[in-house]
């Protein structure tokens, strides 16, 4: 219950803070620079440094790949069908086939199963939607850009490398695995697990503060663009968890916390970062920006359902 207070206080307070204009609207920017540098490596580090590696975890770091190599084609194939050019079924790709596993995830996951829950969270997200994002995001961003120059497939083969090594919580998640081995002081664990503790609250009020109200206006979009718009929130918040119950638990037969855990980081809001990548390209901004104010809010509906449906696996 604590957690689920914790979830409401920070998303009221954060749009709270938009609404007094006490604070800038680059606020978003700076917190999620904190959580990115700060907070996610942090937390990171802490919990794959003291996970147990084993076989099983290869279940929650596949989960993000799976939806994207279904989803993806899939999204193409709706786009020709509904004559939705390559910049806007790009960036519903980015968006509807990512899932937003840590700044929505996270506290999602705590308010639902606890803090230990995040050592099965950080494995989603890092090997997970991240190395995703990072290589066949990056690539399907590069595909669908109006602004593609012939050398542009290897300055993304480039790219992903410099992006992927230089990723702060890749750089962590590097550092805890070569020092795996050895305990570290209790002094800087200390430190990391307060660094760490920042990122629920910052990551809820960073979400809460960039609501748009004027994306839920149907008016601002073309039919087919909104009719790609539900499509690609049907994918993200309903048939990728339910790909997800049928692959790993119906078809492989797994079950337990972890599963779970895997499952529901499936069925979270459209990824933040997959939007920004679509920006960067010049892909669909607007139908980027519809996916994240339409999904992140429709996400925290959705995903306790989820979480009901498969409180038993």
């Amino acid at each position: 219950m604590d957690n689920l207070l914790l979830l409401a206080a920070c998303l009221i307070l954060g749009v709270v803070l938009r609404k007094s204009r006490q604070l800038p609207e680059s606020t978003p920017a700076v917190l999620n620079s904190v959580i990115v540098n700060l907070s996610l490596p942090a937390l990171t580090f802490v919990q794959l440094h003291q996970l147990k590696l084993n076989a099983s975890l290869l279940y929650p770091a596949a989960m993000a790949w799976i939806v994207f190599l279904i989803g993806a084609p899939l999204f193409f194939a709706v786009g020709r069908r509904w004559k939705l050019d390559r910049a806007t079924t790009g960036a519903l790709v980015l968006t509807g086939c990512l899932s937003n596993t840590s700044f929505v995830g996270f506290p999602l996951l705590q308010a639902f199963y606890g803090p230990e829950s995040l050592e099965t969270g950080i494995i989603v997200d890092q090997p997970g939607s991240f190395l995703v994002l990072a290589t066949l995001g990056l690539i399907t961003a590069t595909a669908c850009s109006p602004r593609r120059q012939r050398g542009d497939w290897r300055a993304s083969a480039r790219g992903i490398a410099k992006r992927a090594l230089s990723f702060p919580p890749m750089i962590a998640l590097i550092i805890a695995l070569v020092l795996h081995p050895w305990p570290i002081p209790a002094a800087v664990e200390g430190a990391l697990d307060k660094l760490a503790a920042l990122l629920i609250p910052l990551a809820l009020i960073s979400i809460s503060f960039q609501f748009d109200a004027s994306s839920l206006s149907l008016r601002s979009r073309s039919r087919a663009e909104n009719r790609g718009l539900l499509w690609s929130l049907v994918f993200k918040l309903v048939l990728a968890p339910a790909l997800m119950v049928l692959l790993y638990v119906a078809v492989l037969g797994l079950h337990g916390r972890a599963i779970q855990i895997t499952i529901l980081e499936a069925a979270m809001a459209p990824m933040v970062t997959g939007a920004i990548l679509a920006s960067e390209f010049g892909l669909n901004t607007r139908i980027a920006s519809a996916m994240l104010g339409i999904g992140i809010p429709l996400s925290f509906l959705t995903v306790p359902v989820w979480a009901f449906l498969i409180r038993n696996l």
